[in-house]
């Protein structure tokens, strides 16, 4: 996993392109906490962790709670960024389209 890491980074750095991946949190870690939002230690692999750099998590308040006054809003929490802060975004999803775009720190 590290070298096939490592070497589409290398790519990306040749290319002058960003190089956009996902990765499905496989454990529980989120269901056990209150809040249920996902934190970086809940990545299981490091080289996820050291070799990107932003990291961003998604958070959907609806997945846990039907009820929630916050339907079709999702988090975007960055959790790691080089080249600035750290902060919380909230997207309203409507029919598959990310809209309006509110920035909370």
């Amino acid at each position: 996993m590290e070298y096939v890491l490592k070497s589409i980074k290398s790519v990306g750095i040749q290319l002058s392109v960003p190089v956009i991946g996902t990765y499905s949190i496989q454990n529980n870690k989120p269901n056990s906490r209150f809040d249920h939002r996902p934190v970086l230690s809940d990545i299981e692999y490091r080289s996820l962790i050291s070799y990107p750099d932003n990291t961003q998590l998604l958070y959907c308040d609806d997945m846990y709670d039907e009820n929630s006054v916050y339907k079709n809003i999702e988090e975007i929490i960055v959790v790691k960024n080089m080249i600035g802060e750290l902060f919380t975004v909230n997207v309203i999803v409507a029919n598959n389209i990310f809209a309006n775009l509110l920035k909370k720190c």
